[in-house]
This record gives structure tokens, C-alpha cells and sequence, in this order.
């Protein structure tokens, strides 16, 4: 019986991604000439036939985007959907939003349910537990864009929205070697997160830069679930070990409120300065007050959705993937 060939039939005998393939024979501005010409001469003699059906479905467009987000409850992501949703309607576009909280079955699970919307694009931040990247990779074969933002797949060949992670965790440890602390714990939720690896570095070259040695800074991480459980677990082994830090410098939002949920327990506010990321507006009402790095969320938010846009519409906003750091800002 015969079977026709796909496009995995193509991208297989070429080495390259089924995306890649769909991209070039649509003649997608992010694909260059050279391997349009590649991809278009190998369909000829394949005598690959593209499917009318599957075509007339990939080409409506339902102007809806699909967001993917660790938690809405969180200030900072709350802040980049405010962001995606000022672009989305002003270009006509319905925005769904799905929470993964912080699991990587429930994120797979969230990408899998918007392709079944149809959805023309996404929009993601990782989830904490995502260690394995096979749904991302399901989705990319399907030739429909995809966007990162915060919390980034480095080797993926997509647009990335990022903050300059290592710059303000720089400032945030260098404010608390200023005011005199010695002993820094680096609190972070889990290591291989994209956003965790790069301010554990800036903390590192803020030691080293005012003649302290990086290897003195104390690396904690508590994982994803139970933060201020896990968080009173590590500090209350480091109080019994005689090496209490003089200040915690917290990589997440989540972990930085941990952090002061369980001081406060403990009672050594007073003792263990605190500085870490957040976007919380509250900071003013909290005593003694932590010093918090904030992001431009709502920046973030736009520029990721004004990407996946032009992705979508097939305007040629740049020859090849861009990565857009924002910068970030210190709170006294």
C-alpha cells in the first residue's frame, strides 16, 4: 500500500527539526534561503504532497494565544500577563492563561490542551520541575511559534524575554556586603533553573569584586514545594552547624517571602538581613524591610507577546531569534 511521505519523512533524511521543515516549504522569514532551497529540493524529489486538510487548518488563524505561567498568584508573573494582555487585544487577539504550578506534568498537560484549542502561539516561563523538555519539543514540530520569557529553554530556537539576572543579583549582594555582612547564604528553589543559575553567578562575582572569595558564599537551595518548611530546614541546620549567615539573598519571589515567614518565626529579622527578587508593592509595610530587586514585568510581558505576534503574522521582525534582556531595579 502506498504511503506518502511527511514531513518527518523530510526533516529525518535531512537531520534538522519537522519545524524547521514546515517553516522553510512556508517560506517563514526565519528560515534562511540556503535551507529553504535545502528542505524545498529534497520535498521535489521525495514527491512530497502536502495535506489540503492539514494545511487549511494550520493556516486559520483563531487569534488566540496561550500563556503558561508557574502561578498567577505570584506578583511577578500577575505583572507580565498584565503586559501580554495590553498587546494581545490592542492587535486583536484573546489571551489563555494556564498554570503549571511549578510541575512539569501540569505544564505538559496545559501545552497539549492549548494545541487542541488551537491556539496561534505561546507564551511560556518554565516550571521549576521541568527537567525533561519533550512536550516543548512536540509542540515546536508543529510549526507554530513559541515565546520564553523569565524562565528560559537556553537551547531552544525560539524568541527569549529575560532580565539581567546576573546585574541585579550583582547589586542585591553588593548592597548587603555594603551594610557590612560577611557571611551570605544564597537561597535558591532549584539549580538547574535558568533564572536561579544566573543570580547565584552575580552573587558570586559581587563577592569577588569587593575582595571577598565566591566560594565563601553559603549555596542553599529548597526546592520547589513547602518553601518556608524546607527553607526553616536549612537555615536551622546552619544555625546548628555554628555557621549562621548575616544576611539570605533569596533568587525567587517565592523563596524571598519563605525567607521572611520563617526569620520572623525564628526571630532573626533583627539578625539576618534579607535582599531578593520580588515585585511585591508591600515592601514599605514590612519591618524591618527586606531589599527587593525588582523586574520590569509589565515590559517583559509586551515585548514577549509583540514577538509571538510578528511570529504569527509572518512579519519580518528579525533575521534569527533574538533574546531581550531588561534591566532590573534595586529597592533601598
Amino acid at each position: 500500500m502506498y504511503k506518502p511521505n511527511t514531513l518527518k519523512d523530510i526533516a529525518e533524511g535531512l537531520g534538522v527539526s519537522i519545524s524547521t521543515v514546515s517553516r522553510a516549504l512556508s517560506d517563514n522569514y526565519q528560515i534562511s534561503d540556503k535551507t529553504k532551497r535545502i528542505v524545498k529540493e529534497r520535498a521535489e524529489t521525495m514527491k512530497y504532497k502536502p495535506n489540503p486538510f492539514a494545511v487549511t487548518l494550520k493556516n486559520s488563524r483563531n487569534y488566540s494565544l496561550g500563556v503558561v505561567v508557574s502561578s498567577v498568584n505570584n506578583t511577578f508573573f500577575s505583572q507580565v500577563i498584565d503586559g501580554i494582555e495590553s498587546v494581545a487585544y490592542r492587535n486583536g487577539y484573546h489571551v489563555i492563561i494556564t498554570q503549571s504550578h511549578e510541575s512539569a506534568v501540569r505544564e505538559a498537560e496545559n501545552i497539549r490542551h492549548l494545541m487542541e484549542n488551537r491556539v496561534d502561539g505561546i507564551l511560556i516561563s518554565l516550571a521549576a520541575g521541568t527537567t525533561n523538555h519533550c512536550h516543548i519539543n512536540e509542540y515546536q514540530s508543529t510549526g507554530s511559534p513559541i515565546v520564553f520569557f523569565d524562565r528560559v529553554l537556553e537551547e531552544c530556537g525560539a524568541h527569549k524575554i529575560i532580565s539581567n539576572n546576573i546585574k541585579g543579583a550583582y547589586e542585591g549582594a553588593e548592597y548587603l556586603i555594603k551594610s557590612g555582612c560577611k557571611k551570605i547564604m544564597f537561597l535558591g528553589s532549584v539549580e538547574y533553573l535558568s533564572i536561579v543559575q544566573q543570580r547565584k553567578l552575580g552573587c558570586q562575582q559581587a563577592l569577588v569584586a569587593n575582595n571577598l572569595m565566591s566560594e565563601e558564599l553559603c549555596i542553599r537551595y529548597c526546592g520547589f514545594e513547602d518553601y518556608a518548611e524546607n527553607i526553616e530546614a536549612v537555615l536551622t541546620a546552619l544555625l546548628k552547624s555554628g555557621n549562621k549567615p548575616d544576611a539570605i539573598f533569596s533568587a525567587c519571589e517565592n523563596t524571598t517571602f519563605g525567607c521572611l515567614r520563617v526569620l520572623k518565626k525564628l526571630r532573626l529579622e533583627h539578625e539576618i538581613k534579607l535582599a531578593g527578587f520580588s515585585n511585591t508593592d508591600v515592601s514599605e509595610l514590612l519591618s524591618p524591610s527586606p531589599n527587593f530587586i525588582k523586574q520590569n514585568a509589565f515590559k517583559m510581558g509586551k515585548v514577549a507577546a509583540e514577538k509571538l505576534i510578528a511570529s504569527i503574522e509572518g512579519v519580518r521582525y528579525a533575521e534569527e531569534f533574538e533574546t531581550v534582556m531588561l534591566e532590573t531595579v534595586l529597592e533601598n
